[in-house]
């Protein structure tokens, strides 16, 4: 059995080992000022003991670790290409038409809608870039699209030569409607997008005729993922980049205003469409006359329901080849611009003239189609096989009515946006 002597003494051993935060007991801090004195000997150790105990307490302060020197973490990735971009010094084309971006970005600041003035400096470098890389003849800001996950800055422009064709691409759509070539109508102009300035440009696809129209037809979102899928009823042919490129298309051809007059057709030039170009002498109306909404013009053609500017171009018939066409019933030259064909007799080349028609009608077999289009695509197997299946199913008895709107050219009419 332990006397009261030596739980007295375990008591105050434990009370001296016991540490403190800092992980030093009273015994370790005793012991360690004690060895200091007897190592350095001063000449009043009982009047430096004080000073003694604190140079030796103050080797044990652990520093906070907020208080300890870390490496600085690396600088996010897109803030380095903010950077870069304003650090760099891009060579323009001497013939490139670069607009001042800052100063435009100040007029709309004044009418309460801009970006950010920063925002416009490295936008202004960021198109700089790409019109030095690309060798652009043309470039401007065409807006900021926002989107659900990432916003779309969208720039406008042209090349001052067009880039050859990549290798690959997938072939068009015979059956669909033919989209118009670069330079005209809805693909006028290139357009490049990206989700934060100082990122890599991406080039949009041309404009498809049924992404147009299909676009007319839907609302959705934009998520800020080109790739991303466009699910939606009807369904649009496509994924969002093309989707993107319809808006853009139908934004340009109806917003895009000019005070009336301000614009003509230059009628001494030979190209088809005749250009625009300033009117000589014009003068600017009155501030008050142009708040009227007649007063405005558009600048570009409307998009036609089919998904173009201008309509698709017909089928032609074959160079050197003149088709001539005979009636079956007076055997005659047919001269007018129609005809009517049998679509169950084609294979004899069975065809009356309007005036044979009349009789014909009334004791033919099969029932007559009045033909508006080509000679060539009437002939052509595409026109042979549309025929055949607009009356498949319909039985062999003729009863003499024609259905004139399978051969009928499409009417296009503006778009109504």
């Amino acid at each position: 059995e332990l006397h009261a002597m030596d739980i007295a003494f375990i008591t105050a051993k434990q009370k001296l080992l016991k540490a403190d935060a800092s992980g030093v007991s009273l015994h370790d801090h005793l012991s360690m000022t004690l060895s200091k004195i007897i190592a350095e000997d001063p000449q009043d150790a009982l009047a430096m003991f004080e000073q003694i105990s604190l140079a030796v307490k103050q080797q044990h302060v652990v520093p906070r670790k907020e208080y300890l020197p870390t490496m600085p973490e690396p600088a996010p990735a897109s803030l380095v290409a903010k950077r870069d971009v304003l650090r760099a010094k891009p060579e323009l084309p001497e013939d490139a038409d670069f607009p001042n971006v800052v100063e435009e970005n100040a007029f709309f600041e004044q009418a309460g809608h801009s970006l950010l003035r920063d925002e416009s400096y490295l936008l202004r470098a960021a198109m700089a870039k790409l019109t030095a890389e690309k060798a652009l003849k043309t470039i401007r800001f065409f807006g900021k699209i926002l989107g659900t996950e990432a916003d779309y800055y969208v720039l406008e422009g042209a090349y001052a030569e067009d880039p050859e064709a990549e290798e690959g691409a997938p072939a068009p759509d015979p059956k669909a409607v033919p989209q118009e070539e670069s330079g005209s109508g809805c693909n006028k102009f290139k357009y490049w997008v990206c989700n934060e300035l100082g990122e890599a440009w991406v080039e949009l696809p041309a404009a498809q005729p049924a992404a147009i129209v299909a676009s007319r037809a839907i609302k959705k979102h934009f998520t800020g993922k080109l790739d991303a899928p466009v699910v939606v009823h009807p369904p649009f042919p496509g994924s969002e980049r093309d989707y993107l490129r319809a808006q853009i298309a139908r934004i340009l051809h109806s917003t895009y205003v000019a005070p009336g007059g301000m614009f003509s057709f230059d009628e001494d030039s030979d190209a088809e469409p005749k250009p625009i170009a300033p009117t000589e002498e014009w003068e600017a109306p009155a501030p008050e006359d142009m708040l009227d909404p007649a007063a405005w013009v558009h600048y570009y053609s409307t998009i036609l329901k089919v998904g173009r500017v201008s309509k698709p171009p017909k089928e032609e018939e074959e160079e050197g080849e003149e088709l001539e066409w005979f009636c079956d019933g007076c055997e005659g030259d047919i001269l007018t611009t129609h005809r009517y064909d049998c679509p169950d007799c084609l294979e004899d080349e069975f065809c009356f003239c309007e005036s044979c028609f009349c009789d014909e009608a009334k004791v033919h077999q099969h029932t007559l189609l009045k033909v508006l289009r080509s000679r060539a695509h009437a002939s052509s197997e595409r026109g042979r096989a549309e025929a055949a299946a607009a009356l498949a199913g319909d039985g062999a008895g003729g009863s003499g009515e024609v259905d004139e709107s399978l051969f009928e050219e499409e009417g296009d009419e503006d778009d109504d946006n």
